[in-house]
């Protein structure tokens, strides 16, 4: 994993190595740090170890594009690149707990006398209780819109997230507040999902949120999340102040749009920070939350040529494993009928009824509100 500010140190027993030379180490009964700990975590939660890479065709009228033909592309490009992304290292998928090593080695390390200055808070929440999780969906067309029934239907009773742009096609207000009324969470996924907005000038990005500013407001919006997931230091920015949280980052993902491999490596709940200069002591009282969606999507998983039943199980042991490490298992689905059929339906019916029997049904707004905005006030 990458690891900021290293240098090997002198210890009785090597913990960690790093290119073969210790990096954290055990001397009697005190822990010794040849890294910035503080800094490293920070820099796998914000991704700041890769660069996005915009796409080239994030101007394209993404509404234009059947959503068939849009789908094909991103399976020849996922199956094109799957072999080049299964070379690289790190991070791993689909689970990689490389912050979740690096919270218990400063766990360790506030025990020790000697590290004193690795004592300052951590931006990961601590393990929540229970087996809790959340089930979203980006709404991303006009077409999507009219196959949330269908989608509302297999979910049955759990209530869910839905992710609509703020823009883009004529939004039918009647079912968003049917769907708000029923006990659903309304949140934005982007203005037109132009993958362009996290790559624009600060200035800009404001521009286009404020456009959408309306809807935010009469649906009460808390929750975003960027277009295919495509997110930058300046995006955050420029979020904190306008919702409570975001579910944009993934833990791990494969083959993704911007890059061949990249996540959190993380499946609780943190704080995004995304002011590198920013200490993790620091409060703010705009902080934005993040949930990361560590249940890997449907049209990941079948542009990687799974089944739908394959997909069920793979979705209900990555939540288990969610549950086992204090996460909250966060579902990423589409509303979108292209991808659906009869089987794949009937799947997510049969996850969802599995994880409400085995687990508790979440409403992300209502965890973040219930923290009061208030940096590392965790409910």
């Amino acid at each position: 994993m990458p690891l900021i500010g290293v240098h090997e140190v002198r210890c009785e027993q090597a913990l960690v190595t790093a290119n073969g030379m210790p990096v954290v180490g055990r001397s009697g009964a005190d822990i010794v740090l040849g890294l910035d700990l503080l800094a490293s975590v920070a820099n796998l939660l914000g991704e700041r170890y890769l660069a996005l890479r915009r796409p080239a065709y994030s101007n394209l009228p993404y509404h234009c594009v059947p959503g068939a033909i849009r789908f094909r592309l991103f399976e020849l490009l996922v199956r094109h690149r799957l072999g080049e992304a299964e070379g690289v290292p790190f991070p791993a998928w689909d689970e990689d707990l490389s912050v979740h090593l690096l919270e218990h080695i400063a766990c360790m390390a506030r025990r020790s006398a000697s590290q004193a200055e690795n004592r300052a808070e951590s931006h990961v929440w601590p393990p929540q209780p229970g087996r809790s999780f959340a089930i979203t969906l980006d709404v991303d067309t006009a077409r999507a819109q009219r196959f949330i029934p269908a989608m509302r239907k297999a979910l049955g009773e759990c209530p869910a997230h839905w992710f609509l742009v703020g823009g883009g096609y004529r939004l039918d207000r009647g079912l968003i507040r049917e769907l708000r009324d029923s006990g659903d969470e309304i949140c934005l996924h982007g203005v037109s999902h132009q993958e362009s907005l996290a790559f624009l000038p600060l200035g800009e990005i404001r521009k286009r949120l404020d456009s959408v500013r309306e809807f935010c407001e009469e649906y009460r919006i808390r929750g975003f999340r960027a277009p295919n997931f495509l997110v930058s230091e300046a995006l955050f920015r420029e979020l904190g102040g306008r919702f409570s949280y975001d579910s944009s980052v993934p833990d791990t993902d494969i083959c993704a749009i911007g890059a061949l491999k990249r996540g959190c490596c993380c499946v609780r709940p943190f704080w995004q920070v995304p002011e590198p200069e920013t200490s993790p002591s620091v409060r703010n009282t705009t902080a934005l939350i993040e949930f990361p969606a560590n249940l890997p999507p449907e049209d990941k998983l079948l542009a990687l040529g799974f089944a739908p039943r394959e997909i069920g199980e793979r979705w209900l042991r990555k939540a288990r494993r969610v549950w086992e490490l204090g996460g909250i298992a966060t579902l990423v689905l589409h509303a979108s009928p292209h991808l659906y059929t009869a089987e794949l339906l009937a799947v997510v019916e049969e996850t969802v009824s599995t994880l409400r029997s085995e687990g508790t049904a979440v409403r992300l707004g209502e965890i973040a509100s219930s923290t009061g905005g208030e940096y590392n006030r965790v409910p």
